[in-house]
């Protein structure tokens, strides 16, 4: 895929044919379709031995259309795709930054979390026969507690078998990285965000309680990096 903030471009897809030699099989594997995207990711969200593919939309009031919403694309079997989103109930008509796969109530199914720069995050909970539900809310892990999310990943930081979430936060300038890590107190310092699973039955943010207090940058910033700090 492509950074095509906002402005709609065609993913590439290369096909490793071995000997440090790729092709470009985007065409032929149904994805060209051009979307406004920032990231993406693989999962065998059904099982069946083949990798399919959520991507990101940059969806927006001014940029509202089929072109910048999230993609669901399903692998075929036939080195094809194709979008099920509305099929599967993974709609997500807002501004997406961030997604990741995994199984984080251990059914043995993946769950999609999608993270949300302009509304509620999402956990799409994986119902099995291709069907999804949007289970944020009832486990506690939408963005109420985040102000603009961004990269996100799962990962069993405790190592108690359960699948936790991190997610970063984009309002984060190059000046409040440096002022959060001299001990500067500025306002709305934006700082990255843990979401402990506890066990399956929702999560519970503990970024504060493991010392996640500093700030980091999820952008380039165009200010002079002493701006609010001195």
């Amino acid at each position: 895929m492509r950074d095509t903030w906002e402005k709609p471009a065609r993913l590439s897809v290369l096909r490793n044919k071995g000997g440090g030699v790729f092709e470009d099989v985007t065409i032929a594997t149904g994805l060209a379709e051009p979307i406004s995207t920032e990231s993406a990711g693989w999962g065998d969200y059904d099982n069946d031995g083949k990798a399919d593919l959520f991507v990101c939309g940059e969806y927006t009031g001014k940029t509202a259309g089929p072109r910048c919403r999230g993609r669901l694309y399903h692998n075929q079997g036939n080195d094809t795709f194709v979008n099920v989103m509305d099929k599967a109930g993974v709609t997500n008509e807002y501004w997406s930054e961030g997604c990741a796969w995994g199984d984080y109530d251990r059914d043995g199914r993946l769950g999609l979390f999608v993270s949300n720069m302009d509304g509620t995050c999402r956990l799409f909970h994986n119902e099995g026969h291709g069907a999804f539900r949007d289970a944020a809310d009832e486990m506690g892990i939408t963005r109420t507690q985040i102000d603009r999310p961004v990269s996100c990943w799962f990962w069993d930081f405790d190592n108690d078998g359960w699948l936790d979430v991190f997610v970063n936060d984009y309002d984060c300038s190059l000046a409040k990285t440096i002022a959060g890590y001299m001990g500067l107190k500025l306002e709305h310092l934006s700082d990255p965000h843990l979401f402990r699973n506890l066990e399956g039955t929702g999560f519970r943010d503990i970024g504060e309680d493991v010392g996640l207090v500093h700030p980091i940058s999820a952008r380039c910033s165009k200010t002079p990096v002493t701006d609010g700090i001195g």
